[in-house]
């Protein structure tokens, strides 16, 4: 998500004063975010790449022109073909692993130790949990005894036991405490798309990028907390929270870039 901040970042500091420098810092920014993810070996950031292409698509690659476009896209698809090829980055091992686990799990042959086995199971147990009490949820207490005896059932494989929440935040926040804190987060996810989705459209770079930003934060949250609580912990709360209030700020009251010439989709300039 940092790396994906700065990328937009990138786009801001072309109508900012000492733009090179600015850029360039960004760009460092934005590799090492990627790089960090690569490196760590945990999948659960991958998943978000997609809806976050798609809204570089939207934001920015869409404006430009049908030959600068296919260029950027060709560009995108070189670097993601690269980390998957290349032994040292270790991303081809990865999805390897999470397939044969998965193909696993589905013909009753899991281990039990994998962590996708280990997640599904979770999962699984969360489900039947919420059935049990949908409207109030179990409360942190009632969730691992309800895990418990889903275990000592056979219903559910023992490894569940070792972690104390669902690693999903819907179902983290349901299974727990009940209906209104699944609404209530999905309206924390919905707020800054409500909040930054006319930035979109805007024709001054700066104001767009900070826009993108804006809704680069909940998409993120929403992808990385399909397979993670990050709520879970007060560091992911803080997290969200704070770069809400920054991109808010900046948004609604910060400069915006000197005026461009920023091609639209057709090819052609547009002043902003």
């Amino acid at each position: 998500m940092t790396g994906g901040l700065c990328l937009t970042g990138v786009a801001w500091a072309l109508g900012r004063p000492r733009r090179p420098l600015w850029a360039l810092c960004l760009l460092v920014g934005a590799l090492g975010g990627v790089m960090a993810s690569v490196l760590s070996g945990t999948r659960g950031g991958w998943i978000a790449l997609p809806l976050l292409l798609l809204l570089f698509q939207r934001g920015f690659i869409g404006w430009l022109s049908g030959r600068h476009r296919a260029a950027v896209w060709l560009v995108i698809a070189g670097l993601l073909v690269g980390l998957y090829a290349l032994p040292q980055t270790g991303v081809q091992h990865r999805v390897a692993l999470a397939v044969t686990e998965l193909t696993h799990y589905l013909q009753g042959e899991s281990a039990p130790t994998a962590s996708v086995t280990t997640r599904l199971e979770m999962w699984r147990g969360a489900l039947r949990l919420i059935l049990e009490r949908p409207l109030l949820g179990h409360g942190s207490e009632g969730y691992r005894e309800g895990m418990r005896e889903l275990v000592e059932a056979g219903r559910i494989a023992p490894a569940v036991l070792s972690h104390g929440h669902a690693h999903n935040d819907l179902l983290e926040a349901w299974v727990k405490r009940g209906l209104p804190a699944l609404l209530g987060l999905l309206a924390l996810y919905l707020l800054p798309v409500w909040m930054f989705r006319s930035g979109l459209a805007h024709p001054d770079l700066s104001h767009r990028a900070l826009a993108v930003a804006g809704l680069l934060l909940p998409v993120a949250f929403m992808d990385f907390g399909l397979t993670y609580s990050f709520f879970a912990y007060s560091v992911g709360v803080a997290v969200y929270a704070s770069w809400l209030v920054i991109l808010w700020t900046l948004y609604r009251h910060g400069p915006l870039a000197p005026s461009q010439a920023i091609p639209d989709p057709a090819g052609e300039g547009r002043e902003s």
